[in-house]
């Protein structure tokens, strides 16, 4: 069974709350932040749009030496907001690794 660390870029069941309040998932990619326990990892959303332009993150163009890295196949903007802690059995593949993962740690950090 795959390991899934810290920096992995990883296809993901990414949950969401739809307009009802209903609990949903939707296939998408994240960057595994951490390891919580053996079965579970701390994934922070990869998404293609920042609508309000307000949330904090990070865009990576799809063509960039870090796009390609990463295995992302749009313009995606890492949303430093969502987080989930997700089993490994809700991780479909790994796709990539992103190599920034650690000013990425800071940058959240710094949010607190």
């Amino acid at each position: 069974m795959p390991r899934y660390d810290k920096g992995d870029v990883v296809l993901v069941h990414f949950p969401w709350i739809d307009a009802k309040g209903d609990s949903q998932a939707k296939s998408r990619p994240g960057v595994v932040l951490s390891v919580e326990a053996d079965q579970v990892r701390l994934i922070i959303q990869i998404t293609s749009k920042n609508r309000s332009n307000k949330l904090p993150g990070k865009w990576v163009l799809a063509k960039s030496h870090l796009g390609i890295q990463m295995g992302i196949r749009l313009d995606s903007f890492i949303n430093y907001t969502e987080q989930a802690q997700l089993q490994i059995r809700d991780i479909k593949r790994k796709i990539g690794y992103c190599s920034i993962i650690e000013q990425i740690e800071d940058e959240i950090e710094n949010l607190s």
